[in-house]
């Protein structure tokens, strides 16, 4: 993507679709990634700085091209947002030790001191352990996987439609995913 701009093209319900709809969840997946712009010890993204959310949309706008930016902002910051968090939660993962005290020297090198020693401390509160047992006992109850990798299911519904030529129902495009 050097020096180049990518065309993200969107569905009549406004969700992304087509091959630069991937390519635009994969960069704001590796832009998560940038702790300057966007660090890890905000316990919300909606505690996140206004200013912020700005300089990352500016950034973004250098990368991709959208028809209407201005309605298309809402949705890609959003989704920029849960790559922040799911970044958060492969961190917390992969470096969570059994003591708070464990877990700030098991630091990954990538991220920032500061940032890491707020995040652990956020992570061993009691709001964030009840948090977890409570997304661990929704998570129990999914019955329906998500089985298309990286593909949304708005892609894999305009994949549909493109082959053949309808706009596939909510049970249709279900039934494809399990196949």
């Amino acid at each position: 993507m050097q020096n180049r701009r990518v065309i993200v093209d969107f569905n009549r319900k406004g969700q992304p679709i087509k091959d630069s709809c991937g390519l635009l969840g994969s960069w704001l997946g590796s832009f998560s990634y940038d702790f300057n712009s966007l660090p890890i010890n905000y316990t919300d993204w909606r505690k996140v700085p206004h200013y912020r959310k700005e300089m990352a949309w500016q950034v973004i706008q250098r990368k991709f091209g959208f028809d209407d930016p201005i309605r298309r902002k809402k949705y890609v910051i959003s989704t920029l947002g849960n790559r922040c968090k799911d970044l958060k939660q492969r961190l917390w993962r992969r470096h969570r030790k059994n003591t708070l005290e464990e877990s700030l020297v098991a630091r990954p090198a990538l991220v920032p001191e500061d940032q890491w020693r707020d995040f652990v401390h956020d992570q061993f509160s009691d709001k964030a352990k009840k948090m977890r047992e409570r997304n661990i006992k929704s998570r129990s109850k999914l019955k329906i996987p998500h089985a298309l990798g990286k593909k949304s299911l708005a892609r894999k519904a305009h994949d549909i439609e493109e082959e053949t030529g309808i706009e596939p129902s909510r049970k249709c495009l279900l039934h494809h995913v399990r196949e």
